[in-house]
């Protein structure tokens, strides 16, 4: 549960911070609060991802949850009408690099610290 409420927390975030150039919203508030219900799809897709597979390596499984990111961010776009197919691309690989960047934190933070004991002199 940890996991989603993770993905959920940042990966919208990240994500809104990534588009943030491309949108240029005119409301900031309107554009936190919509971007947080849009993005939390793929954020919970993202979680869930990484949960199928936590047993991989580290890298293999930041990559294949950045190639989920990649491509269910768009979707969460085409929502929305009258978005041409650059700022489509632009959306995917925002969500693709929020999804990697978010998983590689996750990683990071669900490791064990590891506590090692002083060397005998």
């Amino acid at each position: 549960m940890c996991r989603y409420f993770f993905f959920v927390l940042f990966f919208p975030a990240a994500f809104m911070n990534l588009l943030l150039i491309q949108t240029q919203p005119a409301d900031l508030t309107q554009y936190l609060l919509a971007g947080y219900i849009v993005a939390a799809f793929p954020a919970a897709a993202v979680a869930l991802a990484d949960e199928l597979f936590a047993g991989a390596g580290d890298a293999a499984r930041a990559t294949r949850c950045g190639l989920i990111g990649l491509i269910l961010s768009p979707l969460a776009m085409a929502l929305f009408e009258g978005v041409d197919p650059w700022r489509m691309a632009l959306t995917a690989c925002c969500g693709g690099l929020a999804a990697f960047l978010c998983t590689v934190a996750f990683i990071q933070l669900d490791r064990p610290h590891r506590v090692t004991a002083p060397a005998a002199a």
